[in-house]
């Protein structure tokens, strides 16, 4: 089967490697990237990158193609441990890439003082009401006033400690929001469909916040 008949049968391929061998499978993985990106490029259909721990694969063409693979009806998602870890493995401008043709960034948490100074410069300022309370000498009487000033939005303190149950989202266009995390043990049923992670903690226990339907042959029945 062609990488042309999966693109048309919106097939869901999993290119996977050991960290022992990873090294090696640079040309592999270029080819195989290249192949699909040849299907999106000729219009056989549209393909949705996943590059989950984007930093731990050699992706160097897919990352040269990040500019271009919208136009064509291309989507690219990708999960990195930080932005230190994208300048590490791809370098600067592979990190200025990636921050410029992202539609939606989300942290999930802020632990570096640089990393978090810089959120901050993307937030800016906002407006507020700052109350003042003063004495008069000569009445003896207390004096408030009113002001309006620009503050930070966050403070640096407070990105470094956003609640681990909350990330920031940024939205191209629209803003900033913190919002709060949906884990894998958080979806049903499909939680109850995953493996065992033995290297995160093994599995986490059901918790159900959203339920998705499963299609009709996932519970013993025929597609109508």
């Amino acid at each position: 089967m062609s990488p042309a008949d999966l693109v048309r049968q919106r097939a869901v391929v999993f290119l996977c490697g050991t960290q022992r061998n990873v090294r090696r499978l640079g040309t592999y993985y270029s080819l195989l990237i290249n192949c699909f990106l040849d299907c999106l490029y000729s219009e056989v259909g549209p393909v949705t990158f996943i590059g989950e721990e984007v930093t731990n694969a050699p992706l160097q063409a897919y990352v040269d193609a990040l500019t271009t693979i919208r136009g064509p009806g291309g989507e690219a998602h990708n999960v990195a441990q930080s932005r230190v870890a994208i300048k590490k493995k791809f370098g600067e401008e592979a990190d200025d890439i990636i921050d410029e043709n992202a539609v939606t960034k989300i942290w999930m948490s802020i632990t570096g003082l640089a990393e978090a100074k810089r959120v901050l410069e993307m937030m800016g300022e906002e407006l507020a009401v700052q109350e003042n309370l003063g004495a008069d000498n000569t009445s003896h009487r207390l004096q408030s006033n009113l002001s309006l000033v620009k503050q930070r939005i966050m403070s640096p303190a407070q990105l470094l400690a956003l609640p681990s149950h909350q990330m920031l989202v940024h939205v191209r266009g629209i803003g900033f929001f913190v919002l709060d995390k949906i884990s894998q043990n958080n979806i049903g049923p499909y939680h109850e469909l995953a493996g065992t992670n033995e290297v995160e903690r093994g599995k986490l226990p059901y918790l159900p916040k959203l339920i998705l339907p499963l299609p009709p042959e996932a519970n013993g029945g025929g597609a109508s």
